[in-house]
């Protein structure tokens, strides 16, 4: 491969904040904390519920099997607590919602929050929380959208995403970090 389109990739992972850039240093796999995971998971809150609100009954119906079947998942991972597996299955359920949007600028600006909602600390603090009542609060967004209750399912995902936000644990995290 030659240097230059490497060159260009590595640009583009500095720019999508993947990776900084040191001068003289050259580059490295950029570190994100608990902060900016959490500020990540408030912008995403407010994507998702907007997503809902976009989307619409008849965009979210012919999905909701995929939302079933990845609220199983979730479950399943989070009793197993093999967090990689959940939060794959985590990024299944909320794709299907926001792509159902048919908003590409919705979609991008949630993808370019993926990073930072995947964290470490999200893992790590999973596995001190119960993440098997956060995995069921899935099924019930998958219930108030199967029920034709936009406006709860955007609250339920909205306040899915503020759980893991306002919890003490975290906040004594922020503070230690910051």
């Amino acid at each position: 491969v030659s240097s230059i389109p490497v060159r260009e990739a590595i640009r583009e992972l500095v720019a999508m904040g993947m990776l900084e850039y040191g001068h003289h240093k050259g580059c490295r796999v950029r570190e994100v904390g608990i902060a900016e995971t959490i500020q990540a998971l408030q912008v995403r809150s407010a994507l998702e519920a907007l997503a809902v609100r976009l989307a619409g009954i008849a965009a979210l119906r012919p999905r909701l099997a995929a939302m079933r079947a990845a609220v199983e998942q979730i479950v399943a991972s989070a009793r197993a607590r093999d967090f990689v597996s959940f939060q794959k299955a985590n990024t299944v359920f909320h794709r299907q919602i926001v792509e159902a949007s048919a908003n590409g600028i919705l979609l991008r600006m949630w993808r370019s929050l993926a990073f930072e909602v995947r964290t470490r600390a999200i893992m790590e603090y999973l596995s001190s929380a119960d993440p098997v009542a956060i995995a069921r609060e899935h099924g019930a967004v998958a219930d108030a959208l199967e029920a034709g209750d936009l406006e709860r399912a955007a609250s339920l995902l909205a306040d899915h995403s503020v759980h893991l936000v306002e919890l003490d644990q975290v906040h004594g995290m922020i503070r230690q970090e910051g």
